[in-house]
């Protein structure tokens, strides 16, 4: 009996998103394709690209593969990360309308759909992964002059994009972090401001709202610092200029290595490294 996985996901299929460069004036096109003859010709049928095409002739196109999927599902979904909103309106390229709607067959819905369905025990293939001989294909169509980004660079409108999408997702993550509510925040700075050391912080953080780290440890020097930093980017209003000030004086090289005298053992030493003093009192203890 014939593997399952061959039979709903042919193997001599190649499922893929392409480029397609106007070789005149430089507009693109990008689109999705399933084909069984890589060398079969395609260029995109949206109706910008067809009259282009028309308009210049074939000869003056040429189409790069820019990345293969296993699975169309996963290929439209791709492209409606690539072709979005902002990329549809610019004018260097033919792209008529928003990625992922698979032509003029698979629906935004259906796509949806069809994602749930195959989550989890849904996946013909879950539990089971690909195939060695499977593997050993999608890996030599990745190799050397093969790979779709074989001397290429992205374009910068796709870098761009995608770095934004991943500080939305990172902010949003963060929102959800017990350690960056606003008032956790203003206690820090108000901490800082004060001269309380990192450490001590972590310290207060554990005893007055117990915020610690999943494993159950103070909050690291490191974690601090680094909320600080982001709160003097991404912050706002009196919160985000609390937050830089702080920075700009902690780097300050005479705040930085100001001579601070130790409560403990009366030992002097500069604020850079006062973290790190081990206290004779405590040695002796």
């Amino acid at each position: 009996m014939k593997d399952r996985r061959l039979l709903m996901f042919p193997t001599n299929r190649f499922n893929f998103i392409y480029k397609t460069t106007n070789l005149v004036n430089g507009k693109i096109y990008i689109g999705c394709h399933t084909t069984d003859n890589m060398n079969d010709g395609y260029l995109g049928s949206g109706e910008y690209i067809r009259k282009a095409i028309k308009k210049y002739g074939r000869e003056n196109f040429k189409r790069e593969v820019l990345k293969f999927f296993y699975h169309p599902i996963a290929m439209y979904h791709e492209e409606s990360i690539i072709v979005d909103e902002k990329f549809i309106k610019s004018k260097m390229n033919y792209n008529k309308s928003l990625g992922g709607n698979g032509g003029h067959f698979l629906g935004a819905k259906f796509i949806e759909d069809h994602r749930q369905r195959m989550m989890g025990a849904g996946n013909p293939i879950y539990g089971v992964g690909h195939s060695e001989e499977t593997r050993k294909k999608m890996s030599e169509l990745m190799q050397g002059e093969k790979h779709h980004l074989w001397g290429k660079k992205l374009p910068k409108e796709w870098v761009e994009n995608a770095k934004r999408k991943r500080e939305e997702a990172r902010l949003k993550a963060l929102k959800n972090n017990p350690l960056y509510a606003d008032e956790i925040v203003d206690f820090i700075l108000t901490k800082k401001e004060e001269n309380v050391s990192y450490e001590d912080i972590g310290v207060l953080l554990a005893n007055e709202f117990n915020i610690l780290t999943k494993k159950n440890s103070v909050i690291s020097h490191t974690s601090l610092k680094r909320l600080i930093e982001r709160t003097s980017v991404h912050g706002y209003g009196e919160r985000k200029l609390r937050a830089a000030s702080i920075l700009e004086k902690l780097n300050d090289p005479k705040e930085k290595y100001q001579k601070i005298e130790c409560n403990e053992c009366g030992r002097i030493i500069s604020r850079n490294t006062f973290r790190k003093h081990i206290c004779i009192s405590k040695e002796a203890a």
